[in-house]
C-alpha cells in the first residue's frame, strides 16, 4: 500500500494538496530569493517506500501545509484510493 500511496502522490496528490492546502507564506523568510526551492524550507524528508522502487517528488510535494507524512493527508488519501 505504501507504493500506491507514494506514486498517487507522486502523480496527483502532491498537485492537489499544494493547491487546496497550501504552505502559508509567513512559513518562508522574507529574505528568500524567488530562486530558492521550497524543499530548503520544508521539514518534511523523502523517503523512498521500498529500495526496489522509488519515485523522486517533484518541488511542488513541498508546497503543501500538509507534509506526505501527515495523517489527515494519508488518510484522506488512502480514503480517495479506495473510494
Amino acid at each position: 500500500m505504501d507504493i500506491v500511496l507514494e506514486v498517487s502522490d507522486t502523480f496527483m496528490f502532491d498537485y492537489m494538496y499544494a493547491w487546496l492546502h497550501p504552505a502559508k507564506l509567513h512559513d518562508f523568510p522574507d529574505h528568500a530569493a524567488a530562486n530558492v526551492s521550497a524543499r530548503a524550507f520544508s521539514t518534511w524528508q523523502y523517503k523512498p517506500a521500498t529500495s526496489f522502487f522509488s519515485i523522486e517528488p517533484a518541488e511542488v510535494a513541498y508546497m503543501s501545509e500538509w507534509a506526505r507524512d501527515n495523517i489527515f493527508r494519508q488518510s484522506l488519501s488512502l480514503f480517495l484510493i479506495l473510494w
